[in-house]
């Protein structure tokens, strides 16, 4: 049925998950809590991705995996939900964030934290392109929002 999401009724995920097992669970849990509500309101639903979503290089397979399989989701929550909520998927690239800290694995870590230290994109150009999908008339619907700095290859 249009309109509503039948997964989003189901109970949440389990706890204690590994990072990349976590990544999926821990949005569907938000939307169980979520989207009855938005439902009711007729709401708009940003889903943050990645350009990892997109493309994919040697050693970010697990994170490339949860953000392709994040893409094909938005997918269909945005068929399953219209007319009542549209879904934005937003697919930034490297921005500059904490992101880099949060990585264990040293290697991987510093190889990341070179190209965030050279990041151009701030968390308020991706607010702005949120606000923008935001104030877009109801009978405008905006599915999918890919950037990234302008140097940025891949």
């Amino acid at each position: 049925m249009r309109g509503s999401c039948s997964w989003a009724r189901s109970p949440p995920p389990a706890r204690g998950l590994s990072h990349h097992d976590r990544s999926q669970p821990a949005r569907r849990n938000h939307h169980h809590r979520g989207l009855p509500r938005a439902t009711e309101n007729r709401r708009r639903h940003r889903q943050p991705s990645s350009v990892a979503g997109r493309t994919a290089h040697a050693g970010n397979g697990g994170y490339a995996a949860t953000k392709w399989g994040m893409n094909g989701w938005s997918e269909s929550l945005r068929q399953e939900l219209l007319p009542a909520i549209r879904v934005t998927l937003i697919e930034p690239g490297v921005v500059d964030t904490e992101l880099p800290t949060h990585i264990t694995h040293e290697e991987t870590r510093e190889a990341v934290q070179k190209g965030y230290d050279a990041a151009t994109v701030t968390p308020e150009d991706i607010a702005e392109v949120i606000a923008f999908t935001l104030t877009r008339p109801r009978h405008l619907a905006i599915n999918e929002i890919l950037l990234r700095p302008a140097d940025q290859l891949g």
